[in-house]
């Protein structure tokens, strides 16, 4: 995919409901101690699995979530977040 379906796919991402949700769950993760940090990451991936989203798209779409929290949340939270993520994609 060229800079311009990339473009195109990010500006869909952004504007997507289901996406800022994502995000949502995110924050929510990265406000949370350990413990419930663990269950918050649980829900976003019933969530994710609910939409049927899989594979690359999964990725793309919990990336890309992520991004959003990087300029929607203070660092700590996103740093936090960070972690949660890492561990849904395997990264940890």
């Amino acid at each position: 995919m060229g800079i311009f379906g990339q473009f195109g796919k990010m500006v869909r991402l952004n504007k997507d409901p289901d996406q800022q949700q994502i995000a949502r769950l995110f924050i929510l993760a990265g406000s949370s101690t350990p413990k419930d940090a663990v269950l918050v990451a649980v829900a976003i991936e019933k969530f994710v699995s609910d939409h049927g989203w899989r594979g690359d798209e999964a990725k793309d779409r919990l990336a890309h979530a992520l991004s959003l929290v990087r300029v929607q949340a203070p660092r700590a939270v996103y740093d936090n977040a960070t972690e949660v993520w890492r561990s849904l994609v395997g990264l940890t």
